[in-house]
């Protein structure tokens, strides 16, 4: 949830914008948003969609509410699982046959490894 002071300093940033959208564009283009999307699209601002120099198509940007469902159906522990192991993901990698870099170093609970040595 934004603060107060945020919003009001995000409205008075765009409103004092010179390359500003008209007020009525802007409106009709936010509440297109809000309908698609279900919540406050503050990817328009964050994006700068309200600019004149923004010919894009606003509804090719994905909101993010939506950004985090999709993230959250995507998202299978079993392939994440390597992405978060450095050692692993080495492994794995490597036998796929990907160039990576070396690891030089690595941690696991108590026990730090250094160039394959553990200290």
């Amino acid at each position: 949830m934004h603060s107060l002071k945020e919003v009001a300093s995000v409205v008075s940033t765009v409103m004092h914008d010179p390359a500003r959208k008209p007020i009525h564009t802007m409106l009709a283009e936010i509440i297109k948003l809000w309908v698609r999307d279900r919540s406050l699209p503050t990817h328009y601002y964050k994006y700068l969609l309200y600019r004149r120099d923004c010919d894009d198509n606003i509804l090719a940007y994905v909101g993010f509410r939506n950004i985090g469902r999709l993230y959250n159906t995507l998202r299978d522990p079993l392939m994440e699982y390597p992405f978060n192991h450095k050692v692993l993901f080495d492994h794995f990698y490597r036998q796929q046959g990907i160039r990576l870099p070396r690891i030089i170093g690595y941690s696991v609970r108590n026990l730090f490894v250094l160039d394959g040595n553990a200290m």
